[in-house]
């Protein structure tokens, strides 16, 4: 998992939208918890933002997993990975992070 790379050539704009898509709870260190909203496609997958644009929630087409990151395209030493190709699901620490971060349908 993880490396320090950029996956540049796609875009992930914000598409601003009432209600949340995805909802990430567990017990992530740093705390990349809270809603993420659709924003287009990257990696080849459908592509998420935290409101505060902190974080991003993304598909790696290389390591073909999912990422949390505070970079979209770029897990550097603060990322969080799920090898399901679902992006619902439990995703394990990477780099400095410590705990789970655990992804759900729709806003808490």
């Amino acid at each position: 998992m993880g490396g320090h790379k950029t996956i540049s050539g796609s875009t992930c704009p914000f598409v601003p939208q009432a209600v949340a898509d995805i909802h990430v709870t567990g017990n992530p260190n740093p705390d990349c918890k809270g809603n993420y909203w659709y924003q287009g496609s990257f990696g080849g997958k459908t592509c998420y933002r935290r409101q505060d644009s902190v974080w991003f929630l993304w598909w790696d087409m290389f390591l073909l997993e999912w990422h949390i990151s505070n970079v979209l395209g770029t897990d550097d030493d603060t990322f969080w990975a799920n090898v399901d190709p679902n992006v619902i699901g439990t995703y394990l620490p990477g780099g400095f992070t410590t705990g789970n971060a655990i992804t759900t349908l729709g806003p808490a």
